[in-house]
């Protein structure tokens, strides 16, 4: 069950953006929200050190306290915002973990950032890094992500005794934000277990998943994640689902070369278990 969310926020247009897609996020959740802003002090000698941190930590406080107050002017649901602000210290990726330790977070979200004049997206370093590194659910959000767009998870299966597992898990939240699921298995080859695999998790679903509607997609494709980004390209509104030992990495996704028509990291979230 995920009560307590975690927003890293820079003030950037991404950070803007991811904002609005957790605030969304947190409606549906009834679930409370840490926003945390970094600050990266530069090295300085010992006698302005102190001084610098302080001025940043001054101006990071009055421009989350101004956000907050514009949230809630603007924000239709003002009555519902549950919301604290914190400023930490030290490198980002390891402040984000720290935190999500530190207030009980239950999913870390992640604002990441598209290349401009390109349809292509890249996952930044420290978004790697607190996903592979975090014991809690971390949902990357895309510039372009809009949540009220959003109407399947898509849960990516290899159709691994642990995917089956985390269909409960993938069932109570997509009950909670009114979303169906489609699972999806892409075969890189033909296996003599395939289609007892499928039918077991097809089992498992029909007496397990009460929550949600539920359909089912498998392809042949050669390359496993170009089978996904396939499908993605094609249905519109999806949220990508997967588990951290998924293949080899989930770095993989983003080191493909995609089509010019092939935009779907533009608006696509993905969510790692």
């Amino acid at each position: 069950m995920i009560r307590e969310l975690l927003l890293p926020f820079d003030f950037s247009d991404n950070s803007k953006t991811a904002l609005h897609f957790a605030l969304a996020l947190q409606y549906k959740l009834k679930a409370h929200m840490s926003l945390i802003h970094t600050l990266e002090v530069p090295y300085d000698f010992a006698s302005r050190q102190e001084e610098n941190k302080k001025a940043m930590e001054k101006q990071a406080r009055a421009q989350l306290k101004a956000l907050v107050e514009e949230l809630y002017q603007t924000t239709t649901s003002a009555d519902e915002l549950n919301l604290d602000m914190h400023i930490l210290e030290g490198e980002v990726s390891e402040g984000i973990l720290r935190a999500t330790r530190q207030y009980a977070a239950d999913l870390v979200l992640m604002p990441t950032m598209g290349a401009s004049g390109l349809k292509r997206f890249f996952l930044g370093s420290r978004t790697a890094d607190v996903i592979h590194k975090s014991v809690k659910p971390v949902l990357v959000i895309p510039p372009k992500a809009d949540f009220g767009k959003v109407k399947n998870l898509v849960f990516a299966t290899s159709l691994k005794d642990k995917d089956i597992a985390l269909l409960e898990s993938v069932d109570d939240l997509a009950g909670k934000l009114g979303l169906g699921i489609v699972i999806a298995h892409i075969k890189e080859e033909e296996t003599k277990d395939f289609e007892l695999k499928w039918r077991g998790m097809k089992d498992f679903a029909e007496e397990k998943i009460f929550q949600a509607d539920v359909s089912y997609y498998s392809s042949n494709y050669d390359d496993y994640f170009e089978g996904i980004e396939h499908y993605l390209g094609k249905n519109p509104g999806s949220l990508l689902v997967m588990r951290r030992s998924t293949r080899s990495t989930i770095k993989d996704l983003f080191r493909k070369s995609h089509t010019e028509d092939m935009a779907y990291h533009a608006n696509v979230p993905m969510l790692v278990f």
